[in-house]
């Protein structure tokens, strides 16, 4: 192999680090949209917040097991390309945030008719999901 292919092959490597969280990451999506999508009911009653916020709905819980099954694999693809990884990551991030932003802006809003159930949720949402998002973004180059 020449120097070109070994430095292009070495700017798509992924550091340790940073592949160990992708795949804790999308091994914890994966466990959870398996759970969601085969026993919506256990997964409801699992999470104290969750059976607060109203009655089940089995059939959105397995829609949002399917976007949960959906991000494992975009973060999959990102480990399998990691020439792609900004692309693959920027979108499974973009959902997560997307969601975390609706639960902290009904949760500021006033839109909370569940009695202050998404505070208990704000420092998961708002803090956790974009500390890893942006450690993964900061690490893109890698």
């Amino acid at each position: 192999m020449d120097s070109s292919a070994d430095a292009s092959q070495s700017q798509t490597k992924l550091s340790l680090p940073v592949a160990l969280t992708a795949g804790i990451i999308g091994i914890a999506f994966l466990a959870n949209s398996i759970f969601m999508i085969v026993s919506p009911s256990s997964w409801y009653y699992s999470l104290e917040t969750v059976v607060q916020t109203g009655p089940m709905n089995s059939h959105f819980i397995r829609d949002i097991g399917l976007m949960y099954f959906l991000t494992a694999v975009v973060v999959f693809l990102g480990l399998r390309q990691p020439q792609n990884k900004v692309v693959w990551w920027t979108g499974a991030a973009g959902r997560h945030l997307s969601h975390g932003g609706l639960h902290t802006y009904v949760g500021n809003c006033g839109l909370n008719q569940n009695g202050g159930v998404y505070a208990q949720d704000f420092v998961p949402i708002a803090l956790v999901v974009p500390g890893r998002s942006a450690r993964l973004w900061a690490n893109r180059r890698q």
